[in-house]
């Protein structure tokens, strides 16, 4: 079963399979000069000794976790120049965010005032509709006196 931690069968080992791209051991060693720890691997790549079980898991654990990410942005990668389109929507964050110098505060700033317009547009325009035009999807609002 994969996404587990499955001790097995035989001996004190323990295994995380993640799909069929990652696995994870953790095994005992019984030898010198390590007997007593725990030697941990993702996939064929020895990542130390620790002396508990769990900082073994933990270490396996965080290298998945790291490798998955990095397989997650080189899949991404890859659709986009296999589309040949770039992603919109990290485009325009980008573009965004350097109109704003970096500055992250103002351009949430700036996003929220223009989203403000926006929604002040929508409305002059709605109240501009005639309700059959609008076919009475937009009903004009009563004037306060």
């Amino acid at each position: 079963m994969s996404g587990r931690w499955i001790k097995w069968e035989r001996g004190e080992a323990w295994e995380l399979d993640i799909g069929a791209a990652l696995r994870g051991t953790v095994v005992p060693y019984d030898f010198p000069p390590y007997h007593g720890a725990w030697g941990a691997m993702v996939n064929t790549s020895f990542l130390g000794h620790f002396k508990e079980l769990e900082d073994a898991k933990r270490r396996v654990e965080t290298t998945i976790r790291h490798d998955m990410a990095r397989v997650m942005e080189d899949w991404t990668r890859f659709l986009q120049d296999r589309s040949g389109a770039p992603d919109q929507p990290d485009a325009a964050m980008n573009e965004a965010i350097a109109a704003c110098g970096g500055d992250l505060r103002a351009t949430i700033r700036s996003l929220l005032i223009a989203n403000s317009f926006l929604e002040e547009e929508q409305e002059r325009l709605k109240a501009s509709i005639s309700n059959g035009f609008a076919r009475g999807k937009h009903r004009k609002r009563q004037q306060q006196s």
